[in-house]
């Protein structure tokens, strides 16, 4: 019943970029699939928030209602052109055979290295997993997560994971904890499918295979993405804008530009690093959009698709969630006098620390050769977009841990950098092979 869940979000995904894209260029087939997975992950966690807010606590039948009207509606605004949701399928090459027989392999690999950590890490079942059964068990959910747990617990964070699997729970009834492993299984291994996927639109198929196999063979990225944290969805959720902005610059399209957008703003829902890297990745687009000859309609677009994406964080962060004493603190009350110089050298040495850890095997280096050897290519056109946004967010990273008053620096670097990371993996994936390896 959990995969059932799984197929419905997938329809309330792709019903949605059919309607979008009804009148568009045709997205090639394969990638919009991956997108529509993605997006449904999205719709279905927000139509869960939107329950909450009416009924304040765990309610099955208006998630299912919700969910179904929701159906409904996109059934009837595709009514005329259901003949876009099916694929033609053309000859199929040996070699396709070949990739999809690799993924299929390395997907029961990662499934059966996932048993070993069966409930996840400690992040999983101290935080995410903990709120997703507050969802659902409590009467007063909102007041149990917001007010009753510890700080470590992060009682500010963003929703999206603990609402996704709260409404997979609501369709399938399914354990509490075999949820969440599901989940970031099918995430884990979906991941590295959307990155091949994306990159193909853009260099040679056998190149982007490369490089999903990189990802998906990668054995740290493996053990991170299986341990059902957030940061697994935050990865994905910022190469789907990637693959959207750099997708929107090949060809003008305005619901191309609205989609990344619209991923931008959800993007804010999964976690705070998440609407750090989306406030700085829109800003850098559109700076990149007003160059263009007639930028006013792209712009419109952008900011309709952030601002329809923002709504469910906007009301998160207003109406519910306690502040964060980790970003952006008083400085009125506390003074400047906790930002400490000698602390932020420290962090950008971790920074190095983190990206020479055998455990990445040694894959920060083969970017930076790249990086020397296509250096002019990551400053072309649009391709500066992705350089401005990982100094300026591993900047802005380095500025909140030195100016936070809570806990220990050396205990917060080395319990969050490696997800950072990992987060910025994929994408970064997609980035430097896009620049490399584009004529």
């Amino acid at each position: 019943m959990i995969f059932f869940a799984f197929i419905i979000s997938f329809f309330t995904g792709i019903l949605t970029l059919n309607w979008l894209f009804k009148n568009s260029q045709k997205m090639d087939y394969p990638l919009r699939i991956s997108l529509s997975f993605v997006f449904g992950l999205g719709i279905c966690a927000i139509l869960t928030f939107l329950s909450f807010i009416l009924f304040g606590k765990f309610n099955q039948p208006a998630i299912i209602i919700l969910t179904v009207l929701y159906l409904a509606l996109f059934l009837y605004l595709n009514n005329n052109t259901y003949n876009r949701l099916y694929p033609k399928f053309g000859k199929i090459k040996f070699s396709s055979l070949f990739q999809i027989a690799c993924f299929l392999i390395a997907s029961i690999a990662i499934y059966y290295i996932s048993i070993q950590n069966r409930y996840g890490g400690w992040d999983a079942w101290a935080i995410w997993n903990l709120k997703m059964k507050m969802l659902i068990l409590s009467n007063q959910p909102f007041k149990d997560i917001f007010e009753r747990i510890h700080i470590h617990a992060h009682p500010d964070y963003p929703l999206f994971l603990p609402l996704l699997n709260t409404w997979i729970y609501a369709f399938s009834k399914a354990d509490l904890n075999q949820i969440p492993f599901i989940t970031t299984n099918l995430l884990t291994i979906f991941c590295p499918v959307l990155l091949f996927f994306g990159l193909k639109q853009f260099i040679k198929h056998n190149i982007a295979f490369l490089a999903g196999a990189l990802l998906i063979l990668h054995p740290y990225y493996v053990f991170r993405g299986v341990t059902q944290y957030a940061d697994l969805l935050l990865g994905i959720y910022l190469l789907s804008s990637f693959i959207y902005i750099f997708q929107f610059t090949g060809g003008n399209e305005s619901k191309t530009i609205l989609l990344a957008g619209l991923f931008l703003g959800i993007m804010t829902f999964i976690k705070n690093e998440g609407i750090v890297l989306s406030g700085l990745l829109s800003l850098f687009t559109f700076l990149f959009l007003l160059k263009l000859k007639k930028p006013s309609a792209s712009i419109k677009s952008f900011l309709i698709g952030l601002g329809i994406g923002l709504i469910p964080t906007l009301i998160f962060k207003i109406f519910l969630a306690p502040s964060n004493p980790d970003i952006l603190p008083i400085l009125s009350e506390q003074g400047i006098n906790f930002f400490k110089p000698n602390e932020f050298f420290y962090v950008i040495s971790a920074f190095a620390k983190e990206t020479l850890r055998k455990e990445w095997c040694y894959t920060w280096f083969v970017f930076f050769i790249m990086f020397l050897f296509g250096f002019k290519k990551y400053f072309q056109k649009e391709n500066s977009i992705g350089i401005l946004l990982f100094v300026s967010y591993l900047i802005m990273v380095a500025l909140i841990y030195t100016t936070s008053t809570e806990g220990s620096l050396e205990w917060w670097i080395k319990t969050s950098l490696a997800r950072l990371y990992f987060a910025l993996l994929p994408s970064i994936i997609f980035y430097c092979y896009y620049c490399f390896y584009r004529e």
